[in-house]
């Protein structure tokens, strides 16, 4: 109750949110993931994306990592040339064949290489919007690259994995949160309390920090 009212209080005053407030901008920002990292510098440098579906459990950046490459490959033409889509929210036929197609059809703007259309929870989307969304990989790849999350690889129908590069996120790191959370700490003047919390969601352990609650389990060495 205390945590729900907190949220109610910064929600109605128009401050953020620190899971938003502290969100990466940057591929430099990103927590945890380092083994991807060549992979991703080398996509944002030659302004280079393949269709990626990026996989994982909740929490660990998903959705951030994919706006985050899509700002820095589209760098000045971002707002231009992306579509972000909640994919468990727009999950039917009617919005592949719609909105999806509609901004796959259409021109990409300014100097930017190519659109990003981010796909957030896809594995909430019906197997026949998939199956129409890899009609539309297939025909407009040119144009537009899509960007796919899920906590779950296996709701993701076969050829649109088969199109696609895939990475599978793990748990962050837990020394990689206790920086992030000491650095936030430090930006917002506030003592550095237990910091070993969360098991490896990030988001869960910036709203933790946030409510002014820790755990003192920890039971795993990621």
């Amino acid at each position: 109750m205390v945590i729900n009212l907190l949220r109610l209080t910064i929600l109605g005053s128009g401050l953020k949110m620190w899971t938003e407030k502290y969100r990466p901008n940057k591929l430099s920002e990103i927590v945890g993931h380092m083994e991807f990292f060549p992979i991703w510098d080398n996509w944002v440098e030659n302004k280079e994306l393949p269709h990626l579906i990026i996989s994982g459990p909740a929490g660990i950046g998903k959705t951030t990592l994919g706006i985050v490459l899509a700002k820095e490959i589209l760098e000045d033409d971002f707002a231009l040339n992306f579509l972000e889509l909640n994919a468990s929210d727009d999950r039917k036929l009617e919005v592949v064949r719609t909105k999806i197609k509609g901004f796959a059809t259409t021109r990409k703007m300014g100097f930017a290489p190519f659109k990003i259309c981010l796909l957030d929870e896809m594995d909430g989307m019906t197997n026949d919007a998939q199956n129409a969304l890899k009609r539309i990989m297939e025909k407009y790849s040119n144009n537009v690259r899509f960007v796919i999350t899920t906590n779950y690889l296996h709701k993701i129908v076969a050829p649109i994995q088969s199109r696609c590069v895939v990475q599978k996120l793990n748990l962050v790191d837990k020394y990689a949160i206790r920086g992030l959370l000491s650095k936030i700490c430090d930006a917002e003047g506030i003592d550095k309390i237990n910091l070993t919390f969360a098991s490896g969601d990030v988001r869960k352990a910036i709203s933790m920090l946030e409510n002014g609650s820790s755990e003192s389990e920890d039971n795993s060495d990621y």
